[in-house]
């Protein structure tokens, strides 16, 4: 997990949160195959 945009105190919480999301690998041809993608995390404070 690599921070693009700091907000230093929610970056924690943000890779906390992406940490214990659950991903299938890509497969192809029966094989699974490395990804790299970009997920944004949004926060609302209140």
């Amino acid at each position: 997990v690599k921070v693009l945009r700091s907000i230093p105190l929610l970056d924690q919480a943000a890779i906390d949160a992406v940490r214990q999301w659950v991903y299938e690998p890509m497969i192809i041809n029966g094989r699974p195959r490395p990804v790299v993608f970009t997920v944004t995390v949004r926060f609302q404070l209140k």
